[in-house]
This record gives structure tokens, sequence and C-alpha cells, in this order.
């Protein structure tokens, strides 16, 4: 079993999370342990386990999760996430079929998550703003016919 910290980093092998698994409040002290650290990574997991810690942080935490593969090991992890990214390689097409998002290289990974995400938070507060302007008009302009203003 290998778990380590590194700066604010959390790693975990497949052994201890194959003993974390098990039981509901390990996985619920796992859950609560990860939410403390930038970020957590998994290695040398298998394809269920991957799968059933994106379940893990769908049920207990309800935020989006992005999973990252790069081959058909991940199509567990892939089909449960809520986006999923598939880095194209050698192993086949299914995963890249299933995924949100297929990129293909892992270089581009950078230009997909921190672009294409700020453009979508710009275009998202630029949505809400005119959302908030149009109900603004609308409004002024019931009011002022009904002459309340």
């Amino acid at each position: 079993m290998w778990v380590k910290i590194v700066g604010n980093m959390l790693v975990i092998d497949k052994s201890f999370l194959n003993h974390v698994l098990k039981e509901l409040f390990t996985r619920e002290a796992l859950l609560e342990l990860a939410t403390g650290f930038l970020a957590v990574v998994f290695f040398r997991t298998l394809p269920n386990q991957k799968a059933e810690l994106v379940r893990v942080v769908n049920k207990g935490i309800n935020l989006q999760t992005l999973a990252i593969g790069n081959g058909t090991n991940y199509i567990l992890m892939i089909q449960t996430a809520n986006i999923c990214v598939d880095v194209l390689g050698k192993e086949g097409m299914q995963a890249v079929n299933l995924c949100s998002y297929a990129i293909a290289k892992s270089r581009f990974l950078h230009k997909l998550l921190f672009v294409y995400g700020n453009w979508s938070d710009s275009s998202n507060s630029r949505i809400i703003h005119h959302i908030f302007y149009k109900e603004i008009i609308c409004i002024s302009g019931c009011l002022q016919f009904q002459g309340w203003v």
C-alpha cells in the first residue's frame, strides 16, 4: 500500500484504493481527505476502481467530474463521468466514440482546459449579463406602461 503527500497533492496506489473502496465509511473518509488537496492522483488502478472513484465523487460532492483517458481501459470511467476527454492512442477508437472531447496529443489538453474553459466562462458571463439587461428593460417598460413609475 502506498499513499504519499507531495506539496498540496495526494498520491494513492491500487492496493490502498482496493481497501478503501470496500466499505462505505472508508469511501466517505477518502472523499473528505481528498477534498483538502488541490489534486489527487491515483495510479496503477483497475478500470472498475476508476469508475467507482468517479461515482463516489459524483454522489459525495455533487460536482461535475472530468475524466481524462487514453485508451480502452478508461471506458468505464469515461461512461461514469459528466465530461470526458480522450487522448487518441493506438488502443482503438471505442473510447473516442464515447467521449465529449477527443484530442490528438496530450499537449493539447492544456489548451482545451484553460483556453476553451476561459472562453466558456466569458460567454456564460455575457449571457447572464444579457439576461439581466433584458429583464430590467422588460420590467421597467411594463411598470412605466402601468403608470407605477
